[in-house]
């Protein structure tokens, strides 16, 4: 999605003295005139890089008097000749920098550069925010304004492509500036050791807050340690997997769960890992041999930055939530951010951080200013206009999120606040959380339903207001002959894995066989069911015969029993020829609306020992694909959360669903009883705990 921006350009609107006459009037204005002819003339002539050089110093000045704008007041309009440089596109990749020291592209002439006159107006008032960003969507005027800010190198890297230096550069255009690269404390009799791919990065009020540094190599891997070590740095934050695309991103620089490495004078060791949908978090100890003093450093594990393009805003968010609300270490140095080259996601989350922390202080951002001050201190951070554009939502994300976690020994009290509202539905908390809910759902375009509405599938749809988005579908890939790779289902987020469900319609008789395709295909060996019959479940086990067909598939019914509130179980060995056979357990909830709160604790205890002993995802299943199946799965990531972190967030987990189906939570009764049942769950596991 591009989003765009309406530049404000007019003509000065300062006051205008009227001039009567006069010889020297007209002398004066005569003079004016050739002095602004003579300076244009002039610049015209001057080298690219002294007119970005002298334009950056005069947007430092404007910058700084836009910044003192306060309480709604409109400076006098500022203006200054802005150079249209053009550049090349990166693709969204950290690796992929233009290999040239100048912004301009080949074949360009400085003397061809287009000038114009733009107001200076960067500074946004956070209240301001989100109808900034709607004014940008316009001819991706985000876009056009990334392209402004100087891109390439600015500054020396003569350090870091010294011979020696060369091998720890992960990437070959990629490297620190001299000014503000990271020095470590030479290692004695060990010359070219004070050398690593890192830079020092100014923060909101703070400076040389940041790290901002390439992930490492397993060589320099010591280098590494030292830096975190001798910047004091507690916690690292790591924003790329190790393997992306088949290409190696970053080598694994932390030891597996109870096998320290040495690296020089340190002792590294893994002392817990605790994993979500979209990070994981370490705790790390590390030790100095020598003097034997000890520091605990925690590591937060970005993983779902998709390898090409950006993570919704929402994930990033509470990623970065998470990251500030520990303060575990309140002390600790500077804040060392990584991911593969160090720039463009890096920048991103620098950006994130120190804007938030602007606007948290001020109640404004200029984000403009901000990415031109990283880029002083680094080359190309936030390395893309789609960062660019993420930054962007993920800040107005960040200023709007309200908090809506609940801690485990408060969140009787609070539902017994909600079971006792008797007040207009209007008025009640709750109800004004639900609208909450309903008002931030993700908006999708017809365009992005094409697969759902095409003429081969649209029958395949039980309901046709409830379909997948094209972006957010699940693809069937062993399709048989005369089918397609379409079937109304989602891929949703468990707690601890970003796709730990399935999520889809309870199928029509033409789409059995793309279930039992999808059950096959993407692996999953769990299925919960939410029925209004026995007999609508009939496509699974409700046969005379133990062995039934479906397509190219053959299901033998091994098991069927009969569980507390109204629960079947069935387990089914499913096979297809020339394939290893596959056994799935299918729990079956019958009810005639929602589920019993007891009924959703039940299943969540069942399916959790299953979950387990495996990584396959759980196939949920209910008439539309919506109705109980987003109130199970949020259910399920909060008990999760509840004993994983000790609080939850059933807002925010609702969120996270919504973004693959919208359609999940339509009414405020399914969302209440959410609550609820969270609520009877936490009081049984007291009860049993007391035995």
């Amino acid at each position: 999605m591009y989003y765009n921006t309406i530049l404000e350009s007019s003509a000065a609107t300062g006051p205008v003295a009227p001039i009567a006459g006069g010889v020297g009037g007209g002398i004066v204005l005569i003079v004016i005139v050739v002095i602004v002819l003579i300076y244009m003339k002039r610049r015209r002539r001057k080298p690219l890089g002294d007119r970005v050089s002298g334009e950056n110093q005069a947007l430092q000045i404007v910058d700084r008097n836009v910044s003192l704008r306060q309480g709604g007041e409109r400076q006098e309009g500022m203006y200054i000749n802005i150079a249209r440089a053009s550049r090349q596109s990166s693709s969204d990749t950290d690796d992929v920098i233009p290999s040239r020291l100048s912004t301009k592209e080949p074949g360009t002439d400085d003397s061809n550069t287009y000038y114009n006159s733009f107001e200076i107006l960067t500074t946004v008032k956070i209240e301001e925010l989100k109808d900034y960003i709607k004014r940008k969507q316009v001819n991706e005027g985000l876009h056009s304004e990334y392209k402004t800010i100087p891109y390439g190198p600015q500054h020396p890297t003569t350090i870091a492509q010294k011979k020696e230096n060369m091998p720890k550069n992960r990437y070959k255009t990629t490297f620190p500036y001299d000014h503000t690269r990271v020095i470590l404390q030479p290692t004695p009799g060990s010359p070219h050791t004070d050398y690593i791919n890192a830079n020092l990065v100014d923060g909101f009020e703070k400076e040389s807050c940041y790290i901002a540094s390439q992930g490492p190599f397993k060589h320099t891997f010591t280098d590494f340690w030292a830096m975190i070590w001798q910047n004091n740095s507690r916690k690292i934050i790591m924003l790329t997997n190790l393997m992306e695309v088949a290409k190696v991103k970053c080598d694994k620089y932390w030891p597996e769960g109870g096998k320290p490495i040495v690296l020089g004078r340190l002792i590294i060791t893994l002392q817990t890992e605790k994993e979500r949908a979209a990070y994981v978090t370490r705790e790390i100890s590390v030790e100095d041999k020598k003097t034997k003093e000890k520091r605990n450093i925690i590591q937060y594990h970005f993983t779902a930055w998709p390898d090409h393009g950006t993570p919704d805003p929402l994930y990033l968010v509470l990623f970065h939530k998470h990251v500030i609300s520990d303060h575990s270490d309140v002390e600790s140095g500077k804040l060392l951010v990584h991911c593969s080259a160090g720039i463009g996601r890096t920048g991103t989350y620098i950006g994130l951080d120190a804007l938030y922390e602007e606007g948290r202080v001020t109640g404004c951002v200029d984000i403009v200013k901000f990415v031109k001050k990283m880029r002083y201190s680094r080359m190309n951070m936030v390395q893309t206009p789609d960062q660019y554009v993420c930054l962007h939502y993920a800040l107005l994300e960040a200023f709007t999120m309200t908090d809506t976690k609940i801690g485990k020994d408060q969140f009787g009290t609070i539902w017994r606040e909600i079971d006792i509202d008797k007040q207009p539905i209007n008025h009640q908390k709750l109800y004004k959380e639900f609208k909450m809910l309903e008002a931030k759902k993700s908006e999708h375009g017809k365009s992005e339903y094409t697969a759902a509405v095409s003429p081969e599938n649209i029958e395949k749809n039980r309901n046709k207001s409830v379909i997948p988005s094209d972006n957010n579908r699940l693809f069937l890939t062993t399709y048989d002959k005369g089918r397609t790779d379409y079937i109304n289902a989602v891929q949703a987020p468990s707690y601890t894995k970003f796709v730990g469900y399935l999520t889809t319609q309870l199928p029509l008789p033409d789409t059995k066989m793309d279930f039992w395709t999808m059950i096959r295909d993407h692996s999953s060996s769990t299925v919960v069911m939410f029925i209004n019959e026995q007999t609508e479940a009939e496509f699974v086990y409700a046969t005379s015969e133990d062995t039934f067909s479906c397509g190219s598939f053959t299901m033998k019914i091994t098991k069927r029993e009969k569980v507390e509130f109204d629960i079947l179980s069935c387990t089914v060995v499913l096979s297809r020829k020339d394939e290893k056979s596959r056994e799935i357990v299918i729990y079956c909830a019958v009810c005639s609306g929602y589920p019993k709160p007891s009924v959703l604790c039940k299943l969540v205890n069942m399916i959790s020992t299953r979950v387990s002993m495996s990584h396959d995802a759980v196939t949920v299943v209910s008439g539309d694909g919506a109705k109980n199946c987003g109130l199970f799965c949020t259910f399920a990531n909060a008990v999760s959360s509840m004993t994983i972190d000790d609080n939850a967030d059933i807002f925010q987990l609702a969120r996270l669903l919504q973004l693959r189906r919208p359609e999940f939570f339509a009414d405020f009764d399914e969302y209440r009883l959410c609550y609820e049942a969270l609520n009877f769950y936490l009081e049984s596991t007291n009860v049993y705990a007391n035995f």
